[in-house]
């Protein structure tokens, strides 16, 4: 996942979507779009991808926390991370790791079986709420939960299909 990349040009609005956004977008005054500038759209952007960065530090793990909560060396998890698939994003050219991989200074159970149905087309936040999320199909439990005590990866994996866009 590339954070903060350079999001699309604004477009101009057409009388089409100016009518859909009224009658099902909740625009009560179509004459904003008329004031709309360059400035809110960018301003709009930052807020954006501020809130995203946000919540990736916030589910995310350094590379030196995860380390010392696996009680491994830096260097030791390189190696970890290319036999086990953990799911990470990169800030900047900094590696972070999903906080939802892990329990109790393990690395949760079954991640190559999930790691093999996932498409590449979910959003990495996605997932992390999901996996944290209580789920009926696995008995009000966590995707998290389950999988420590045990659980088989692949109904948990079946899960995960349903976030492909």
């Amino acid at each position: 996942m590339r954070v903060l990349a350079d999001a699309p040009a604004p477009t101009d609005v057409s009388a089409r979507l100016l009518t859909d956004l009224q009658e099902s977008g909740g625009l009560t005054d179509p004459a904003r779009l008329s004031t709309w500038s360059q400035r809110d759209d960018r301003d709009l952007r930052v807020a954006v991808q501020s809130t995203m960065l946000s919540d990736l530090l916030a589910a995310t793990y350094s590379a030196s926390q995860t380390a010392e909560l696996l009680s491994i060396s830096r260097s030791r998890l390189s190696h970890k991370t290319k036999s086990v698939p953990l799911l990470t994003a990169l800030v900047g050219r900094h590696r972070r790791y999903y906080r939802w991989q892990f329990s109790e200074g393990h690395i949760v159970p079954g991640l190559g079986i999930l790691a093999d149905h996932l498409t590449g087309d979910e959003h990495p936040l996605d997932i992390a709420t999901m996996m944290t999320s209580r789920s009926d199909d696995l008995d009000g439990r966590t995707p998290v939960d389950f999988l420590v005590t045990g659980g088989n990866p692949v109904l948990v994996a079946r899960l995960l299909e349903g976030l492909s866009f």
